[in-house]
């Protein structure tokens, strides 16, 4: 294929995945993540637990941190275990999706005002664990957007682990008031970067009082370590655990090129696609940028963007200036069905961000057996070899990812050796499963522990 050029055949074109698992990494992070005992240990040491989940997202409110609540409880229901889901308040004509097994969700009220949320939920959540009976036998937090006060962790009578998905502190290092747009949608970016610094001492609560804590990847491991606090239980409660990707439901056996048509696409162009809320540190602007470099060279190209955000009126805006409509779609929200045969079909995934705790989209995309080209943050400089099974580039840098982009777009071998590479990445110990074993096992370590002195 000449340089520039784009195939239209590549749905056609998608590898056969096999099913057998095979070492694609250099073998350090899995080292990290496999060095608690496995499920079978820790299983011996209890049978059912009753376990609440705090956690200020869940279905139907999604997010990155609703997706990991949502996918822990509903493998702890699957496993046996009785769970009570404490969230936040939705809107009532939104239904809480059906969970099989023994769950109840709880709603609670907060105060509807950026970054006070956090504490706020927090306290009603714990009144409302006092009101179930504060008789748990473990409590799952979803920190940082779930905050509690210091006496929560001795008035809470269960072993507390906390799910540190990421930082108010990792978040404002990394984006500028210049990458934030003026306007009434954007007040919880501006919060996180001028109010936030007044909640590290809860997310350090929590890092130091909890019986453990589950920090999801390594660069916020190293930055967490870095704040000068101890956990009061010892050094050893601080685990590097990925969020595990649903290797089942998110698989390249969802390819249907018939979604684009339903949205109105061509089906035969190449699709590039961009998944997630359109704010400050998606870094939404640099996606725009980056498929505008690329279109250049691959002009029968596509772009799709599933999410709205803050930042929405202002990307419709310059895709317009750029003469380029006909070529970007954005869609808003989709149902997952559809989010599933996007992430199949499309021929790359764009992921541009400033700054994430892990970047759930990365391993989506994996799964999906699509090609990620991403911003060197959260989890990717530790599970992207570049050019092998995804393409990864420094943060902000769009003249890098651009030229990525026109590789997958007009290189077909390439694509389909780095689409084939990148699930089994994921089926290589990132999984959902894989997760479940590890945070059943860390339950079972910490059954055990005392409150510390006050």
């Amino acid at each position: 294929m000449t340089k520039g050029s784009v195939s239209t055949r590549s749905r056609a074109l998608r590898p056969a995945f096999a099913t057998s698992r095979v070492n694609v990494t250099d073998g350090g992070w899995r080292n990290r993540i496999n060095n608690a005992e496995g499920p079978s240990e820790a299983a011996a040491r209890w049978d059912v637990l009753r376990i609440a989940m705090i956690s200020s997202q869940f279905p139907p409110l999604w997010g990155g941190v609703g997706n990991v609540a949502y996918g822990e409880v509903v493998q702890l229901a699957a496993r046996g275990h009785e769970v009570h889901v404490i969230t936040r308040n939705h809107p009532q004509d939104k239904a809480v999706p059906h969970i099989e097994g023994d769950v109840q969700v709880h709603h609670v009220p907060m105060v509807r005002i950026p970054m006070a949320f956090t504490t706020s939920f927090g306290k009603n959540a714990v009144r409302k664990l006092m009101e179930l009976g504060n008789d748990f036998d473990m409590v799952h937090v979803q920190s940082n957007m779930s905050l509690l006060q210091k006496r929560h962790y001795w008035d809470i009578r269960a072993p507390i682990v906390s799910g540190m998905l990421g930082t108010w502190k990792g978040e404002r290092s990394m984006i500028t008031w210049r990458d934030v747009t003026t306007s009434i949608e954007s007040a919880n970016d501006l919060a996180v970067l001028y109010l936030s610094p007044m909640f590290d001492v809860f997310e350090d609560y929590a890092l130091q009082y909890s019986n453990a804590n589950l920090i999801i990847c390594a660069e916020l491991f190293e930055a967490i370590r870095q704040r000068g606090v101890s956990n009061v239980y010892g050094d050893d409660r601080w685990h590097l655990l990925y969020a595990g990707i649903d290797a089942d439901a998110l698989h390249p056996r969802n390819r249907d090129p018939g979604v684009l048509e339903r949205y109105g696409l061509d089906p035969e162009a190449p699709l590039v696609l961009f998944v997630g809320r359109l704010a400050a540190r998606k870094g939404v602007f640099d996606m725009l940028d980056i498929f505008r470099r690329a279109h250049e060279e691959a002009p029968s190209s596509q772009l799709v963007v599933l999410g709205s955000g803050p930042q929405e009126r202002d990307l419709r805006k310059r895709v317009a200036d750029h003469g380029l409509d006909d070529a970007v779609t954005i869609t808003g929200s989709v149902p997952f069905p559809d989010l599933q045969a996007f992430y199949a079909t499309a021929d790359a995934v764009l992921f541009p961000s400033f700054w994430e705790g892990q970047g759930l989209i990365v391993g989506e995309a994996m799964a999906s057996g699509t090609v990620i080209i991403a911003s060197e943050v959260g989890w990717v400089p530790e599970i992207i070899r570049d050019g092998e099974n995804g393409f990864r580039f420094p943060v902000r840098d769009v003249a890098k990812a651009a030229s990525q982009l026109v590789q997958v777009l007009t290189d077909d071998d390439l694509r389909q050796r780095m689409e084939l590479e990148g699930r089994r990445t994921i089926e290589d110990g990132l999984t959902l499963r894989h997760h479940m074993d590890r945070l059943e096992a860390i339950y079972a370590e910490v059954m055990g522990d005392d409150k510390p002195p006050r």
